[in-house]
C-alpha cells in the first residue's frame, strides 16, 4: 500500500501519514491525488456542496486557501488535511 504525506505548518510542522488505495472513494484521498490547485467551483463539486458554501467560509478563513490575483485557489493536499481534521 502506497501511502501519502500530507504536512501543514501552524508554527510546528505536522505530518499525517494518509494511505492511498488503489481505486479509492475515499475523499481525502481523492483530492490529494490531485496536482493541480482547485478552483472554488471544483471543490465544490468534489464536496458535493454548492460554490457559496465553498466561497463562503473560505473568505472568512475557515478552509485553508490562497488567493491568485483575486482568484481563490485550494492546495489538494492542505484541503486533504483540512478534511482528515474535520473528521476525527
Amino acid at each position: 500500500m502506497e501511502s501519502l504525506s500530507v504536512s501543514k505548518s501552524l508554527g510546528s510542522p505536522k505530518t499525517i501519514e494518509m494511505p492511498l488505495r488503489e481505486n479509492s472513494d475515499d475523499l481525502p484521498t481523492r483530492i490529494a491525488r490531485r496536482r493541480n490547485a482547485l478552483t472554488v467551483g471544483e471543490l465544490a463539486e468534489l464536496l458535493n456542496a454548492s460554490a457559496n458554501y465553498v466561497y463562503d467560509p473560505a473568505s472568512a478563513g475557515q478552509i485553508p486557501h490562497c488567493r491568485i490575483r483575486g482568484c481563490i485557489r485550494f492546495d489538494p493536499d492542505k484541503i486533504a488535511l483540512w478534511l482528515l481534521e474535520k473528521a476525527a
